[in-house]
C-alpha cells in the first residue's frame, strides 16, 4: 500500500511539473530559471516516469500538451540549457513509448499465434474426424461388400446342390424307367414264346 501511495504521489508530481512546464512555456517571456528547474527535476525523477505520465495530455482536447509532446517540441527552444535537457528527457520518453510499443506488439504477436495455433489444431482435429467417418465409411462399405459376397457364394453354392439334387433325381427317374421298360420287354418276349409253344 505504501508503495501505491508513492506511485500514486510521485505521479501526481510529475503531472503538476509537466502542467508547471506548459504554462511557463506558453508565456511570452518565460522564467527559464524555473523551466531549467522543472527539467531538472523531471530528469531526477526520468526513471520512475510511468508511460502513462508522458503520453496522458493535460486537455483533452490538445494531444500537444502531453509531457512526450512538451519535451520534443522544447528541444528547438532557443535556450540551449532548456533544448539540451528536454532533447535528453525526449530521448528517455521515446525509448519507453517504443520499449512499451515492442511489448505490446509482442503480445499481439504472441496473440496471434495462439489463436493461429488453436485454429489449426481445430481443423487437424476436423480432419481427423472426416478422415476416421471416411475410414468406417470405408469399413462398413467392405464389410456390407464382403457380406454379399458371402450371401452370393452361399446362394450359388445352394443352387449347385439343387441342381446335382435335382440331376441325381432325374437320373434316377430315368434308370427306373429303364428298368421298367426292361421289364415289359422281357414280359412281351415270354408273352410270345408262351404263344409259339401252344
Amino acid at each position: 500500500e505504501e508503495e501505491e501511495e508513492t506511485g500514486e504521489a510521485t505521479a501526481s508530481k510529475i503531472l503538476k511539473l509537466r502542467d508547471d512546464l506548459l504554462h511557463l512555456s506558453m508565456r511570452e517571456e518565460p522564467d527559464l530559471m524555473k523551466m531549467i528547474d522543472i527539467l531538472d527535476a523531471l530528469q531526477n525523477v526520468q526513471d520512475n516516469i510511468e508511460l502513462a505520465e508522458i503520453v496522458i495530455s493535460s486537455s483533452k482536447s490538445d494531444a500537444t500538451e502531453s509531457l512526450g509532446m512538451l519535451v520534443r517540441k522544447l528541444r528547438k527552444h532557443e535556450d540551449s540549457d532548456v533544448s539540451t535537457k528536454s532533447g535528453l528527457l525526449y530521448t528517455v520518453f521515446r525509448e519507453k513509448v517504443q520499449s512499451e510499443k515492442d511489448a505490446m506488439d509482442a503480445e499481439e504477436k504472441r496473440r496471434i499465434a495462439r489463436e493461429e495455433a488453436k485454429a489449426l489444431k481445430k481443423k487437424q482435429a476436423k480432419e481427423k474426424k472426416s478422415r476416421k467417418a471416411n475410414m468406417d465409411g470405408l469399413i462398413e462399405s467392405r464389410k456390407e461388400e464382403e457380406e454379399r459376397e458371402m450371401a452370393d457364394k452361399a446362394s450359388r453354392k445352394e443352387k449347385r446342390k439343387a441342381d446335382s439334387r435335382e440331376k441325381k433325381e432325374n437320373a434316377k427317374k430315368q434308370k427306373t424307367k429303364e428298368k421298367e421298360k426292361t421289364k415289359e420287354k422281357e414280359a412281351t418276349k415270354k408273352k410270345k414264346k408262351k404263344k409259339k409253344k401252344k
